[in-house]
């Protein structure tokens, strides 16, 4: 539609230009138009793009709680009175401890 309404206003610029007194309005307008459909692609793919990332980092995000997980499960032994100054002793597989340095290590490389 948007072509076709550009087609139309060079057509009758050209016309007007020829026939009455040349006014660049419809040039002009033509030229407005075509500078927003540029911005519009622009504008398209840099939201695709951002899409993408926040796609990205949900997924990341959604790891390093993951990775947290045992680690805050945990909480559920310990009392409330118990001051937060003590050493907690629990024991956690491994693969805990692996997947926690592995989240941070994500973290350190999207800086």
């Amino acid at each position: 539609m948007s072509e076709e309404l550009v087609k139309r206003l060079r057509d009758a610029f050209a016309y007007e230009s020829r026939h009455y007194m040349p006014d660049r309005l419809y040039n002009e307008a033509a030229d407005t138009i075509e500078a927003l459909q540029k911005w519009h692609a622009v504008a398209a793919e840099e939201l695709n793009a951002a899409e993408a990332r926040i796609t990205q980092l949900e997924a990341e995000l959604a790891g390093a709680r993951e990775a947290l997980r045992p680690f805050a499960d945990c909480c559920e032994q310990i009392a409330a009175d118990e001051s937060d100054e003590e050493w907690a002793k629990f024991r956690l597989l491994i693969g805990n401890y692996r997947a926690a340095r592995a989240a941070l290590a994500q973290e350190r490389t999207d800086d």
